[in-house]
């Protein structure tokens, strides 16, 4: 009766536990995840950034999708045949799930190879989480089985090997060869292999970089387990236990894997908006996460030979500096490392906007990422550097001014802005092409009171400056007094636009984007949009080519010795350096300067900046053949005096006379000649004006200026201009006592000086000057070139024409030369503003 009861009690007991074995497997099962193709297919994974010769630059890995998958058939077989006899070695016959091997691992506990096949450790690390519960077992080995029924071994050794986890932030056996070895997993021996399936069990614990000898012997065993299943020999595995195992070293890896430039770093922070734009994504935030984990190939606009080429230049010329003026701040640092002088730098082909080279500074800070980039994310004061872009292209564009247009370069008040030239020198009455290769200030701030400041600044805006508010809608701007200013990168794109025919492109970093399948999903195209019509572009640059090859041009040191487009900027206390430019293939912008505003007053007369610039911009253009830009139809070339702007007479001297360009219906009537140029007989023992009384031995026929508008007297602030000296004399020879003059000689010669009261007198021998019957011949036949017998006052060096930020007391006339070309020094401008 007992052996009865305890017979019917294990019965109903059994029957229990079965009934809730049912029921929990039959819960369990209704909680099973979905099997999601996409996630086996398409694991997260690394974007790779590369250059436009498509050399990789850097991939964008994390801790978490350090993965790159690669096709079946580049795993090497015995590579598969290793994770087989190590894992699974039942693998070809089993339906998913070893019965036999689960129930080796329950009796044995794991240490006779497990009870996970290599399906179940797939599911578990694609779908499930790692925690030794009966409910993720039974998901597990449920989801092996229906994943085996969808795809053959091949693929799920394929999805296998792509997504596990190899140590470290190796996921995926592709990842875990250029881990440990620094080559591709086609490329792995036996031995190799053999250690990275041998890291499986305990990748992190196993890894060869925390305890060698450890993977050794796991590496054995691999290999032990492949000659024990047939796959090797033992001759073959004793070879392979025996082979010299050369690591990378983690190091490395981290160095090659994890750098950060600031290239990649714009990268980054563009990709998302330009995909959205483009409508690849939906969003920018899915733009981010595919960026990261989409395993896209991006290939971008840099050259990498040129920016490593730039940034050499850039230091071979800071070295020389250094060297030859004992300029030891060039090598102070700041706390973090970095130079506290930084030079930032960007190189675009013209036509395109597409960025070739980019310097963000002279170091990229260690160990971070996303750094401060000096080329994009500092806004720094332009200096002369923005005349063209506010004052002059603007002003051509709406017809305010000519190249013909003269103004009066002496000190001028603007309520209580008293702006002043370089060192306090001004020129009196100068044309716009000599006043822009001079860079002077006065002229520019003119142009601008003429123009409206609202139109500079829509200009700009047009030109694609993003800083710009109604702080900046003052006559300051005219000379670089932003409130804001500009970046590197902006500069450049401005520049470009004169460069490419007055086309404005907005600056390009990708040329295309692939998928994960290699898929062409993104392929750039030019943005462009016409700012500036060809005939007044082409005016623009006239200015800006002459600027670098006059002999007082500021921008003569970064002469390429090809056709140069070019303007330099400086601001007050030399806080910020510019050189601005180009040529029909590339364009570049080049900044100087402290992060702080710090005075860089040892740079005065450097000329480093036109000088880096030259240097760089020489190698960038390389073997090119040398190309001008392509004079367009219906521009007027007429010669004109300087020194009023309009068709010369022949009394004007020939030194002061340019063929000119001008827009059609622009240029000066020919017929009407020059009234500043005036001539009256002079006594010569005194330069005042010969009287009749005056020996005609001592008397000379001279050329002098009478200005449109007298100058003040007394100016509002400054010196007189180095044309005072020129203007006709306003008093009679002292020897007449006949006292001052009040109606001054007309243009020429022709008309009656009086003396106070009206009393007429004839001073001898002024005659109307005959008519010019043909212009060209009383010209120089080279646009925009003078001979020039006053050339400007140097500073001891180079021709450099220091503005406002330096005092300079001018103590005498410049200095005559009888041949500028050899007398004056090759020096740039430093201007003010």
């Amino acid at each position: 009766m007992i052996f009865l009861i305890l017979f019917l009690l294990i019965i109903i007991i059994g029957c229990i536990a079965v009934g809730a074995a049912f029921g929990w497997a039959s819960a369990t099962l209704q909680d099973l995840p979905e099997l999601n193709p996409d996630m086996l297919r398409n694991p997260p994974q690394a974007s790779i950034i590369y250059d436009r010769s498509e050399l990789e630059l850097v991939k964008l890995s994390t801790d978490q999708n350090f993965r790159t998958t690669v096709p079946f058939v580049e795993f090497p077989k015995h590579l598969i045949e290793a994770l087989i006899a190590s894992e699974d070695h039942n693998y070809r016959e089993h339906f998913g799930v070893d019965i036999f091997g689960v129930i080796r691992g329950i009796i044995y506990g794991g240490a006779m190879g497990g009870g996970s096949t290599i399906t179940q450790q797939l599911v578990r690390n694609v779908f499930l989480t790692p925690d030794p519960t009966f409910d993720r077992k039974l998901k597990e080995m449920i989801m092996a089985i229906r994943l085996e029924q969808i795809y053959s071994k091949d693929e799920v050794l394929y999805f296998y090997l792509n997504q596990v986890f190899f140590g470290h932030w190796a996921k995926g056996a592709q990842s875990a060869a250029r881990l440990y070895f620094g080559k591709d997993v086609k490329d792995l021996n036996l031995a190799e292999s053999a250690m990275i399936i041998g890291l499986l069990p305990a990748p992190n614990e196993y890894s060869p970089y925390e305890d060698y000898p450890l993977a050794k012997r796991m590496q054995a065993q691999v290999l032990d387990l492949m000659v024990e299943y047939d796959k090797i020999t033992e001759a073959e595995a004793k070879a392979a236990k025996d082979t010299e195992i050369l690591l990378i070293g983690l190091e490395t890896v981290q160095k090659e894997n994890f750098k950060s430039s600031f290239w990649t770093d714009y990268v980054i922070q563009v990709f998302p908006r330009i995909m959205y734009n483009a409508g690849v994504y939906s969003s920018e935030d899915l733009a981010r996460e595919q960026l990261y984990n989409g395993g896209l190939q991006i290939i971008t606009t840099l050259d990498y030979a040129m920016q490593v080429q730039t940034e050499k230049c850039i230091e071979e010329v800071i070295q020389t500096n250094q060297v030859d003026a004992g300029n030891l701040r060039w090598t102070e640092l700041r706390e973090d490392g970095s130079h506290e002088r930084q030079v930032a730098a960007v190189i675009v082909e013209t036509s395109t906007g597409e960025i070739v080279t980019m310097v963000g500074g002279r170091e990229y800070p260690e160990g971070e990422s996303l750094a401060w980039n000096r080329a994009v994310d500092s806004l720094r004061q332009p200096g002369s550097c923005i005349k063209p872009l506010i004052d002059y292209a603007p002003a051509l564009l709406r017809k305010v001014i000519t190249l013909g247009t003269v103004f009066d370069d002496v000190p001028t008040s603007w309520g209580d802005w008293q702006p002043k030239n370089y060192d306090n020198y001004y020129f009196g009455l100068i044309g716009i092409r000599e006043a822009f290769a001079r860079s002077q200030n006065i002229p520019a701030i003119k142009t601008q009171s003429v123009l409206g400041i609202e139109n500079g600044i829509d200009f700009m805006k047009r030109l694609g400056f993003t800083s710009l508010t109604d702080d900046d809608l003052f006559l300051p701007s005219a000379i670089g007094g932003l409130s804001q200013g500009v970046s590197v990168l902006e500069m450049t794109m401005a520049y470009a636009t004169f460069m490419n025919e007055g086309v404005y492109t907005e600056p390009l970093c990708i040329k295309e984007v692939r998928d994960r399948n290699g898929r062409t999903i993104y392929r750039s195209e030019p943005k462009q949009r016409i700012v500036l019509d060809k005939q007044t572009n082409y005016l623009m640059l006239d200015i800006m080519k002459t600027a670098v090859t006059l002999p007082y041009g500021t921008s003569r040191v970064g002469n390429l010795g090809r056709p140069t487009a070019a303007k330099t900027g400086t601001t007050d206390d030399f806080y910020d350096l510019w050189f601005c430019g180009g040529t029909p293939d590339y364009t570049s912008a080049i900044w100087i300067g402290h992060d702080e505003n710090t005075a860089m007053t040892d740079l005065y007369s450097s000329g480093i900046h036109p000088r880096i610039w030259r240097e760089y911009m020489s190698a960038a253009h390389g073997e090119l053949p040398a190309r001008d830009w392509q004079e367009p139809a219906n521009l007027v070339r007429m010669p004109i005096c300087t020194v009023s702007g309009m068709s010369p007479s022949p009394i004007c001297p020939s030194w002061k006379i340019v063929n000119e360009l001008f827009l059609p219906g622009t240029a000066p009537i020919s017929a009407v000649k020059c009234n500043v140029h005036v001539e009256a007989d002079i006594d010569v023992t005194n330069n005042l004006l010969a009287t009749p009384q005056t020996p005609s031995y001592l008397v000379a026929r001279k050329v002098f200026i009478r200005r449109p508008i007298p100058l003040p007297y007394p100016l509002p602030y400054g010196g007189y201009p180095a044309d005072a000296a020129e203007e006709i004399p306003t008093q009679y020879s002292p020897s007449t006592g006949q006292g001052t003059v009040t109606t001054p000689a007309t243009p020429g010669g022709s008309g009656t000086p009086q003396l106070p009261g009206g009393t007429p007198i004839n001073p001898g021998g002024f005659t109307d000057p005959p008519q010019i019957t043909d212009p060209e011949q009383t010209a120089p036949p080279i646009s925009g070139e003078t001979t020039d017998p006053f050339p400007d006052i140097t500073d001891g060096e180079d021709g450099q024409d220091p503005e406002e930020s330096i005092t300079v007391i001018i103590t005498e006339d410049p200095p005559v030369s009888t041949d500028p070309e050899e007398e004056i020094i090759e020096l740039i401008e430093n201007e003010g503003g």
